[in-house]
């Protein structure tokens, strides 16, 4: 049965959703002449996100490379780097443990910004972590 039904001319749309877990999602376009298209449906999982469990990250470089690490959570962790604070070039990544640290081989000639979430369980994640620049070379 339904939770959410609803007809829209838009791209996004926010849901509804209270409770974690896991949801299925079928959408199906409507042309013109209200011709309807077949549906497509997919999963997502929806998640609480843990307000007291943001990490810390400790960054250190050594010529290109880079090393990265939390020192106080021992348990998935997914690590966000980019090019810049607004910059579209990012790169997601779940490491199971970021406590014995991450080396990483980057561009001493480019800034990088590094921000982290802990993956508490399939349904929870903390907050996203302070963003850390780390400055090109110059």
């Amino acid at each position: 049965m339904p939770i959410f039904v609803s007809k829209l001319q838009l791209n996004e749309l926010a849901l509804p959703i209270d409770e974690p877990g896991e949801y299925f999602a079928s959408v199906a376009g409507i042309d013109a002449g209200l011709f309807l298209g077949l549906p497509s449906t997919a999963s997502f999982l929806y998640a609480t996100i843990d307000d007291d469990q943001k990490p810390d990250l400790q960054i250190q470089r050594r010529g290109s490379v880079v090393d990265v690490a939390t020192s106080e959570y021992a348990g998935p962790i997914e690590l966000v780097i980019s090019n810049g604070i607004d910059s579209e070039s990012v790169a997601r990544r779940v490491v199971n443990d970021l406590s014995e640290g991450l080396s990483l081989e980057l561009n001493t000639q480019e800034d990088w910004v590094f921000q982290a979430r802990k993956v508490l369980s399939d349904t929870s994640v903390s907050v996203y972590s302070n963003q850390y620049l780390l400055e090109a070379d110059k």
